[in-house]
């Protein structure tokens, strides 16, 4: 096994970051959630490979084979995973994307045919901005007041760092075509 832990993944745009941080600050998520995510990390998980040993030689499976053109995703929502009086996890939501979902879908196939053991949750896109209720309750309104939009043309293999800041790095990218 790796010891290192990787996962595939698409950045946000500055701006997006912007948006989401005034977010963080807005529902106060310092005060709620034990982990808070930084402008840097924020990101969209296509597949989180873990410490799987064969994450490398996927990776140049995809750089030999994706064809996935650029697209553009819509922050379009704030939700939630778990109960809302109690969330796991508070996320920037995206507007549904066939490009996404095809992407996602690409990825998964080259993974299962490498031997990847895929988890049996529906894919759920989104960028997680706080986690780990240390509250006893969360009592906020969630929603996003405007929606913004970015273009993603870059896919990367992040490593992730637990206790560094930022805590995810990319190691390698795949350029999409124009």
């Amino acid at each position: 096994m790796n010891n290192k832990h990787h996962f595939i993944g698409v950045k946000v745009s500055d701006k997006v970051s912007q948006v989401l941080i005034g977010k963080q600050e807005e529902l106060d998520v310092s005060h709620y959630f034990k982990k808070v995510v930084s402008k840097e990390d924020f990101h969209l998980t296509l597949l989180f490979l873990g410490g799987w040993e064969k994450t490398h030689t996927l990776w140049e499976r995809l750089k030999m084979t994706l064809t996935q053109r650029t697209f553009s995703l819509t922050l379009n929502s704030i939700g939630y995973f778990g109960k809302e009086a109690e969330p796991r996890v508070i996320w920037g939501g995206v507007a549904q994307s066939d490009a996404l979902f095809n992407l996602h879908k690409n990825i998964i196939c080259l993974a299962q045919e490498s031997g990847f053991p895929l988890e049996k949750r529906p894919f759920k896109p989104h960028i997680t901005i706080a986690k780990s209720l240390k509250a006893s309750s969360f009592n906020q309104s969630l929603y996003l007041e405007q929606e913004v939009s970015w273009d993603v043309d870059t896919l990367h293999l992040f490593e992730v760092n637990p206790g560094k800041r930022p805590m995810y790095t990319s190691v390698s990218k795949i350029e999409l075509s124009r």
